[in-house]
């Protein structure tokens, strides 16, 4: 069975908005849960967050993340995924991801 990505729960405007705040990683601040997530989904866990937010997503509680789009992509994008609140090592992709254009 595939798993369908689900929309970004947030319009572009405001994923960008959270670059200019505080990033709030809600129930995934726990640095060690963190970094269990980042590693579950194959991504360098000393990623630094340039943006974050808690959302709800279908009546799940998620965490809207925004990072770099890395080594292989545009400097001028990041990339936002939409995170499962209990996010861990066994984790192996965003519930939603999307590239934007970094102003």
């Amino acid at each position: 069975v595939t798993r369908r990505s689900a929309p970004m729960p947030l319009p572009d405007g405001e994923i960008l908005a959270l670059l200019t705040r505080p990033a709030d990683l809600g129930a995934l601040a726990d640095p060690q849960r963190w970094s269990a997530c980042l590693g579950g989904l194959r991504r360098d866990p000393a990623t630094p967050v340039l943006g974050a937010t808690p959302v709800t997503v279908d009546g799940r509680s998620t965490v809207l993340v925004v990072l770099p789009t890395g080594e292989s992509g545009p400097v001028d994008s990041v990339t936002a995924v939409v995170l499962d609140a209990g996010c861990g090592a066994a984790d192996t992709r965003p519930l939603a991801e999307k590239t934007l254009h970094r102003p």
